[in-house]
C-alpha cells in the first residue's frame, strides 16, 4: 500500500516553488490556460527554463513583448522570421545608421515613396550608390535640382541632354513665340520673346533707316552722290582714263544713253553737244601750180578739177557759168558754213595777184544745164602784191558763206599788173578751204 506524503498547506494555500520537487510538474499535469500571467512571480521564467521552440507567437499575447523585455543583442536576424517587421512594428528613430549592416537594405526592401529627402543625411547619396539609369524625371521634384549649389560645372554635357528635352516651358519664359521670333535675355535670368525689328529678315533700300556706312565696312559715308564723290576724294570735273573699255550694256554720257556694241550715240546731236562737239571744222586743201597771163583769168583745169597740179584752164573774161561737161573743182559733201579761204606760197615773178571764189547750185538730176557762179562774198577776197620767191598768203577769214550739199565751189585768180606781157607768171602753192559743219 503507497504511502502519502502529508501535505501541509499554509494559510493562503498556495504552494510555493520551495514545496515543489524538481521535475515534479510536467507539462501533462497542467491543465490548459492553468498557468497565467497572474500565477508567474517576475523573473520566474529565464530563457533556461524554456525548452526550444516552447515559445511560439501563438502563446505571446499582442504587445506582451516589449523593446524593455528583450536584452541587447537577444534578437538578430536568424530569430526574425520572413516579413516579420513591418514599419508599423518600428518606433521612430529606432533604426539608425549603426543598426543596419553594410549592403543589408537594397531597392527590394523599401517600398515606393519609404526614403524622403527629409530622411537622408547630407551626403548619404554619391554617385556609386545609385544605379545607370536610377534617376529619371518623374524622381525628381520641381525646382529639385538647381546650379550650381546642386550640379558641379561641368557635370550636366550637351550629350546627356536628350533632343528637345530643354523646351520653352522648362525656361523662365512664357509661351512658345511666334514664327522668327527669338529669345531675348531680359538680365535677370529671364527670357522673353522677341521679334526682330519690323518683322524683318532682310534689309534692302526701301526699309534702311541706318545710319550711313561708313568707308572702312563697305560703304561711302555719304547718303547722297555728291557726298559719296566728296567721301571717296572725287569730283566731277575729274578726267577719268578707261584702258581697253569693254562694255556689257548701255553706255550713258552725261545723261545720254548709247549702245555698247558699236558706240553709236543714240542721239547725236546732244551727244556731240555735251562733249561740246556741236560743230566742227571741216578743212581741204590742194597743192597746185597756179598760172597768169596778161589780164586773164585761171581756174582749176576744166578736165583734171583741183587734182590736176597745173591750174591752167584760163580766158581773158572771169567766168559767170561753170560748163556742165566741165570737171566741177569741188562739190560740197553736205552743208557747211564757208569761214576762211586761202592761198599760201610764193611766185616765180613778183606781180599783184587777185583772188576770188566763186559758188554754184547745179541740177544733179541728169541735167545738161551750166552752172551759174558767183563770188562767195560779192567780190574779191583779196588783192596782194608778192614779191619774187617771197612767201604770201592771199584770201580771207572772215567769211561766214552757207554751202549746201551739192554746191560747187570755183577758184579764180588773176595778175592786176604786167597784164601786157605774155609771160607766165606761176603762183605755186597751197589752196585751202575751211568752214564749220553743225550738227
Amino acid at each position: 500500500m503507497a504511502s502519502w506524503k502529508k501535505i501541509i498547506l499554509n494559510e493562503s494555500n498556495s504552494v510555493v516553488a520551495s514545496n515543489i520537487s524538481s521535475s515534479a510538474v510536467t507539462t501533462a499535469k497542467i491543465a490548459n490556460d492553468a498557468v497565467t500571467n497572474a500565477k508567474i512571480g517576475s523573473g520566474a521564467v529565464g530563457s533556461g527554463e524554456l525548452s526550444s521552440n516552447a515559445v511560439t507567437t501563438a502563446k505571446i499575447a499582442d504587445d506582451a513583448v516589449t523593446s524593455a523585455k528583450i536584452a541587447a543583442g537577444a534578437v538578430d536576424i536568424d530569430a526574425i522570421g520572413a516579413n516579420a517587421v513591418d514599419t508599423s512594428e518600428l518606433k521612430d528613430g529606432a533604426v539608425t545608421n549603426a543598426k543596419l549592416e553594410n549592403g543589408s537594405v537594397d531597392r527590394f526592401k523599401i517600398e515606393a515613396s519609404g526614403i524622403r529627402s527629409a530622411n537622408l543625411d547630407n551626403a548619404a547619396v554619391i554617385t556609386a550608390k545609385i544605379a545607370d539609369s536610377a534617376v529619371t524625371s518623374i524622381k525628381l521634384a520641381s525646382g529639385a535640382i538647381d546650379h550650381p549649389s546642386k550640379l558641379a560645372t561641368g557635370v550636366v554635357g550637351a550629350d546627356a541632354i536628350d533632343s528637345n528635352a530643354v523646351r520653352a516651358d522648362e525656361l523662365a519664359v512664357s509661351g512658345n513665340g511666334t514664327t522668327s521670333q527669338f529669345l531675348r535675355s531680359d538680365g535677370d535670368g529671364t527670357f522673353t520673346w522677341a521679334t526682330p525689328a519690323s518683322g524683318l529678315t532682310s534689309v534692302n533700300n526701301s526699309n534702311w533707316s541706318g545710319t550711313d556706312l561708313h568707308i572702312q565696312n563697305g560703304g561711302t559715308g555719304a547718303s547722297s552722290a555728291s557726298s559719296a564723290r566728296t567721301n571717296l576724294g572725287l569730283s566731277p570735273n575729274d578726267d577719268v582714263e578707261f584702258n581697253n573699255l569693254e562694255l556689257g550694256s548701255d553706255l550713258i554720257v552725261n545723261g545720254v544713253t548709247t549702245f555698247y556694241d558699236n558706240i553709236t550715240f543714240a542721239d547725236n546731236s546732244a551727244i556731240r553737244s555735251s562733249l561740246g562737239l556741236s560743230s566742227t571744222k571741216v578743212y581741204w586743201n590742194w597743192n597746185c601750180r597756179w598760172y597768169t597771163r596778161y589780164g586773164y583769168y585761171y581756174y582749176p583745169n576744166s578736165t583734171f578739177g583741183n587734182n590736176g597740179n597745173n591750174w591752167s584752164t584760163g580766158q581773158s573774161t572771169e567766168k559767170t557759168t561753170w560748163l556742165a561737161y566741165h570737171n566741177p573743182p569741188f562739190v560740197a559733201p553736205f552743208n557747211f558754213t564757208l569761214k576762211e579761204c586761202y592761198l599760201r606760197g610764193s611766185t616765180n615773178w613778183g606781180n599783184t595777184f587777185e583772188l576770188v571764189l566763186k559758188k554754184g547750185t547745179p541740177n544733179w538730176s541728169n541735167s545738161t544745164t551750166d552752172v551759174n557762179i558767183s563770188s562767195v562774198n560779192g567780190g574779191v577776197l583779196e588783192t596782194l602784191a608778192c614779191t619774187t620767191s617771197a612767201l604770201n598768203e592771199l584770201g580771207a577769214g572772215n567769211l561766214s558763206v552757207s554751202i549746201n550739199k551739192g554746191d560747187i565751189l570755183v577758184p579764180q585768180m588773176r595778175r592786176t599788173t604786167n597784164t601786157g606781157s605774155g609771160s607766165y607768171a606761176f603762183f605755186v602753192g597751197e589752196f585751202q578751204i575751211i568752214g564749220d559743219r553743225s550738227f
